[in-house]
Parts: structure tokens; C-alpha cells; sequence
């Protein structure tokens, strides 16, 4: 596997990760039922990936593509990275190190502990633990795991993702947490226009929140 991203190197990524994560369903929906007549959407639900996001995706993929120290991996997280590394560790029997800061949600805490990693809370800021994970790195010699390819960045308000979390759930039944809903958010509240005739995937990229409760 390779940093690079052509079509080659996504195909035998994929076929690496393949025996590790979901095929997540991808929902077709008209534009009308969330308020946006006209138009197309798919909405890819990596909220149902396994770790609870997309992220599962990219964890396996940099541990799959190295030969791991016996130290393991380590990984600062704000928190859905941090569950994806601890998983894909268990997984491939090897150990690992979370760094989270203490605003982390309890969700996303539990879930991490539940994969058997050792985690740290750590400060009240994502900096914090990324300081705290290169300081356990350079100590133990543990492949920090962490890789952005970013076209653009578009920034949407806590009410606008609240209203696409509300949205999700009462038109197609999907529960998404905050950052997971925010893609959809940018769509919702006009922040992204979609071009005539373009067609949009968008990705619930996670499900860990504490939203609903079955108690």
C-alpha cells in the first residue's frame, strides 16, 4: 500500500482492509423529504462502519501497511480516530495507546476501553494530546497514525449541524453524532449549493454519540 491515492493504490487498499470493515450501506433519498426539493442526494452511513465511523477505514489501512513495533501503535484522538486505532489494534492483536483530552464524550471513552487499549485522558484540548502521544512515541518508538487529503474546508454552526442530526433521524431514520452529521449540515443549510445536474454523495461519517436512549 502506498500514501499515494490513484485509483491502483485505492483498489489494493481496499483489498487489504476488506476482511476488516463493513460494505456500508449508501441511501438514496429525495431532496424533498429533508426540505430540498429538486434535487438528489446519497447519503454513504459510515456511521455504521465498524469503531462507529469512517475512520476504521484509515486505521486499518496504516497498520496493515507497516510492520508494527512490538511497542504498537499510538494515536492522539478527539475521539472516533482514537476508537478506530484501538479497534483495528485489537483486531491485528497488537497494542495500543490512546491520548484523548478530558471533553472527550464518555461514549466514545467507554468505547475505546472496551477494545482493551491503554487510554490517557490528558488535558482539556486536542494539543494536549498530541503532545502526550509524540512524548509516549519517542519513548516506546510507537506509528502515529494520522493522514488528511483535503480539497476545501467549508465551516458549519452548532445549530445547523443540530438541525441536520434532526433531519437524519426524522426523515430516514439514521442517527448521527455532531461531526458525523456535519457534511449533511453544509447541504442543509445552503453553505453548499449543489450545482445543476450535480449529484452528491455525502458521508455520515459517524454514529458514537449518547442521543438516543433505549433505558
Amino acid at each position: 500500500m502506498s500514501a499515494n491515492t490513484d485509483r491502483r493504490n485505492i483498489q489494493s487498499t481496499y483489498l487489504a482492509i476488506e476482511p476488516y470493515v463493513r460494505r456500508t450501506p449508501l441511501l438514496h433519498i429525495d431532496g424533498a423529504d429533508v426540505g430540498l426539493p429538486g434535487i438528489h442526494l446519497a447519503l454513504k452511513l459510515e456511521a455504521l462502519q465498524v469503531s462507529g465511523s469512517f475512520k476504521a477505514r484509515g486505521a486499518f489501512a496504516n497498520i496493515l501497511a507497516r510492520k508494527v513495533p512490538s511497542a504498537g501503535v499510538a494515536a492522539a484522538s478527539g475521539s472516533n480516530h482514537g476508537a478506530a486505532v484501538a479497534y483495528a489494534a485489537m483486531r491485528r492483536g497488537v497494542k495500543a495507546a490512546i491520548f484523548v483530552p478530558s471533553v472527550a464524550s464518555p461514549t466514545k471513552i467507554e468505547r475505546i476501553r472496551s477494545y482493551g487499549a491503554e487510554l490517557t485522558i490528558v488535558g482539556e484540548r486536542y494539543a494536549d494530546t498530541v503532545g502526550a502521544c509524540d512524548d509516549y512515541c519517542a519513548k516506546t518508538g510507537a506509528f502515529p497514525i494520522a493522514r488528511r487529503h483535503v480539497e476545501r474546508v467549508l465551516l458549519v454552526g452548532d445549530d445547523e449541524i443540530r438541525a441536520a442530526q434532526r433531519a437524519l433521524w426524522s426523515a430516514c431514520n439514521v442517527v448521527a453524532e455532531p461531526g458525523g452529521a456535519a457534511a449533511f449540515g453544509a447541504v442543509l443549510s445552503g453553505r453548499y449549493t449543489l450545482a445543476a445536474g450535480e449529484r452528491a454523495c455525502i458521508v455520515i461519517s459517524g454514529g458514537n454519540t449518547p442521543a438516543v436512549s433505549f433505558s
